[in-house]
């Protein structure tokens, strides 16, 4: 059993001003804006939580856990000048509470294979957008609620060499809080609906002391329920665009293959391991509207392909220190790994945040 008592407090600030210059028709002049972000506030938070578990019987396992959870919320935003024209000076205070619960059942079939089935729920405290800088965006935004559905076994087969793991799960979510980009300089936080389904497979084996192998694939298939949204023709009407959103940064798809091979020396051991990993396309935001990231599908990442190797020699006793020598090389097949965009689509551009292409190197490590 466990149990604790979590108690958090923040306060925080912003004063950050904007410089932008609007061309107007035929390029001899400009319209100059600064708009302002302005607020400050305080968050507390206090919870009371517990977890046991029981062996009811050789082979059957019960975990019960609660958490009680009060959060407070105040905020002043002052914007003397906003991109809507005008002065934006509001205050907010809330209180949410929460019990939150898990509960799961383990059945182990044999000293060897094990079943499990889990239900949990989850909260995140509702709050305010600072950061909000048009009178239209909505000020508050409500607590998100999550429940969790699992089912899944572990194995450990043929004399420990062979291990396999799986699960599904379904996850809903009510009141989400998804971030969405409001114009040029604005963005909030708005309360939509969803629900996770997927599944996890991992595989570790050993069929020789010298060689190890590991996989895993991942799938999940998210979608919304609910996801308002502006009308690009009326600023002041929420449609729904669930068929539409997509969730940002979350591949549907990811695989994983790897596998190292030993050889054991006099004065240490050799190492090669090999890595590849793959995951499917992802976009960076939800929607692809012309008032929200017109160039959302042009800055896509369209999805990963990573190979990786290392060759170490390891456990080198040199006086008092050990010695360990690498020799890897990461990204191998030169793929253009895109981490991140940004979307000013209203502006006419676009970024992209590239990670690192191939490139090789040589560790070395000593241990005192």
């Amino acid at each position: 059993y466990v149990g604790g008592l979590y108690s958090f407090r923040e306060k925080v600030a912003e004063h950050n001003v904007s410089y932008i210059t609007f061309p107007l028709t035929g390029g001899m002049a400009g319209l100059n804006l600064s708009p302002e972000t302005y607020y400050d506030g305080v968050s507390k938070s206090l919870a009371l939580f517990g977890q046991v578990s029981f062996q009811a019987s050789d082979p059957l396992e019960l975990t019960l856990g609660a958490r009680y959870t009060v959060d407070h919320r105040r905020i002043h935003q002052d914007n003397p000048v906003s991109v809507g024209g005008g002065a934006l000076d509001r205050k907010g205070r809330s209180k949410f509470d929460n019990f939150s619960f898990n509960g799961t059942i383990k059945y182990g079939w044999s000293p060897e294979f094990m079943t499990y089935a889990r239900i949990g729920t989850g909260y995140r405290s509702g709050g305010f957008n600072g950061r909000a800088t048009l009178p239209t965006d909505p000020f508050a935004y409500r607590p998100e609620k999550a429940t969790s559905y699992e089912l899944g076994f572990k194995s450990d087969l043929l004399d420990r060499r062979l291990r396999i793991n799986g699960a599904m799960f379904h996850t809903v979510y009510k009141d989400l809080q998804v971030a969405q980009f409001a114009g040029v300089f604005s963005g909030s936080t708005r309360n939509a609906s969803a629900k996770y389904t997927g599944f996890e497979l991992e595989l570790t084996a050993r069929p020789a002391s010298a060689l190890g192998l590991d996989a895993s694939v991942g799938y999940v298939k998210p979608r919304y329920r609910q996801f308002p949204y502006a009308d690009p023709a009326d600023p002041l009407t929420l449609n729904n665009y669930a068929k539409d959103a997509h969730f940002p940064y979350v591949p549907n798809w990811s695989v994983h293959l790897g596998g190292d091979y030993t050889v054991p020396l006099d004065f240490g051991r050799l190492v090669l391991r090999g890595d590849y990993s793959y995951s499917s396309k992802r976009h960076f935001f939800a929607l692809s509207l012309p008032n929200a990231n017109p160039l959302n599908d042009a800055i896509r990442d369209p999805g990963q392909n990573l190979l990786s190797t290392r060759l170490s020699l390891s456990d080198v006793q040199v006086g008092p220190t050990r010695l360990e020598a690498s020799l890897y090389g990461e990204n191998l097949l030169n793929d253009q790994i895109r981490t991140s965009g940004i979307d000013f689509g209203s502006l006419g551009f676009a970024g992209v945040t590239y990670g690192m292409p191939r490139r090789w190197g040589v560790e070395l490590k000593l241990d005192f």
